[in-house]
């Protein structure tokens, strides 16, 4: 198995996964199930205030333990709160905190700041 290679859309979630069995296979992943580059996936392109979602990933990926568990907190929060309006950032940015998290190894991040909204 060749080096594992974030996709260039998303920064996190789609990687090369070239095959020991066949090196020339250029076929590659997505752990959300999509092609790659697709359109549909929920990290590419640009936030409601046309930045592009990657650079939020990018500041998520670059976050601390504490504060990753202190910005989940605050996503969460606000993707409940614009439960209402389905187009609001705060949803993709509250399920990008979790994708970071379990990423890393840790999806007990997001079980813990989520218990911690829950209990206010």
């Amino acid at each position: 198995m060749n080096t594992p290679k974030p996709c260039d859309a998303c920064a996190l979630v789609y990687w090369n996964v070239m095959t020991e069995e066949d090196p020339t296979d250029n076929s590659a992943e997505c752990k959300l199930g999509r092609r790659l580059g697709d359109v549909a996936c929920p990290y590419v392109g640009k936030d409601n205030d046309g930045k592009p979602k990657s650079d939020y990933i990018i500041r998520l990926r670059e976050m601390s333990d504490e504060e990753l568990i202190k910005e989940m907190k605050e996503k969460i929060w606000l993707s409940a709160y614009a439960a209402n309006n389905h187009r609001s950032d705060y949803h993709w940015q509250c399920d990008a905190t979790y994708d970071v998290g379990r990423k890393r190894g840790k999806p007990e991040l997001y079980k813990q700041a989520h218990a911690e909204v829950s209990a206010r």
